[in-house]
């Protein structure tokens, strides 16, 4: 259904385009403006591209009928039976339509070729939308969070889906 294609030095402005847009979008209101319009297509791009050099970091587009809806970052050390599912953003007019699942089912699968036997990732406890999703896919909240903004009491916690 979803075409995933890694990202390298010739597509990596849709990278930017597409992770700039979709954080925009799912940040308005938690992001402070002035942050939040930092995160531009230009600036997006330059970040992914010391991102990519990282060997341990693997980053996907992903296409619907030839048309980028969304991207998908992992992080594996290759020593750890543990992988990361980065960031897993889509374009505003494809979020919930079922697209989620499918990209959770490709991080499955990329990590069950590579060995790994449990998946983290990290979401934050004012995203309802992607606590619900990450729980109605089989992640455990593990416990474990980061303080980002105390003065709003936003945290990010840490969930593990076990292969």
């Amino acid at each position: 259904m979803l075409d995933y294609i890694k990202v390298d030095d010739t597509n990596i402005d849709l990278l930017g385009l597409i992770h700039s847009k979709a954080w925009q979008a799912s940040h308005i209101g938690i992001a402070s403006e002035s942050y939040w319009n930092t995160i531009t297509p230009e600036h997006q791009t330059e970040y992914f591209k010391e991102k990519i050099q990282d060997s341990n970091n693997s980053y996907y587009l992903i296409f619907h009928n030839a048309n980028a809806i969304g991207m998908i970052s992992f992080n594996l050390t290759p020593t750890s039976p543990v992988g990361e599912v980065m960031q897993l953003y889509f374009l505003p007019e494809f979020c919930g339509q079922g697209y989620g699942k499918y990209a959770m089912d490709f991080a499955v699968d990329y990590f069950k070729a590579k060995n790994v036997h449990t998946i983290k990732l990290w979401a934050m406890n004012i995203n309802e939308k992607a606590l619900k999703f990450y729980k109605k896919y089989g992640y455990q909240y593990t416990g474990i969070e980061n303080e980002l903004d105390a003065s709003r009491n936003i945290t990010e916690k840490c969930f593990q889906y076990v292969l």
